[in-house]
């Protein structure tokens, strides 16, 4: 998700949390296990965005061997934007929803 931010979205992760003093920690997170993946296998992830909610994000991951068409694994993870003095929930500003939305 870090590199998501920095790549997709023009902000790095820390200065989402820093400058904007947000968060999307994880509330819900299932992976599905595939095929085998080994202590040292190099993988290659695949992020995707499956929703924005109104305070929530939906994550989709698929971790792929580099030489395989097929994922090992896949996940969806569910983040909620809080306030990162409070912890408390707070909606998703409408310029990381478009930004988000963008990609999915």
């Amino acid at each position: 998700m870090e590199e998501f931010f920095d790549d997709v979205l023009g902000i790095d992760y820390p200065s989402f949390l820093s400058e904007y003093r947000l968060g999307l920690p994880a509330a819900r997170l299932e992976v599905d296990f595939l095929r085998p993946l080994r202590y040292g296998d190099h993988i290659q992830v695949e992020v995707g965005i499956e929703k924005v909610g109104t305070s929530s994000v939906i994550w989709r991951y698929r971790i792929f061997r580099p030489d395989e068409d097929e994922p090992a694994a896949q996940a969806r993870i569910v983040t909620v934007n809080v306030d990162m003095d409070t912890f408390e929930k707070r909606a998703v500003p409408d310029w990381l929803r478009q930004r988000l939305e963008a990609y999915s």
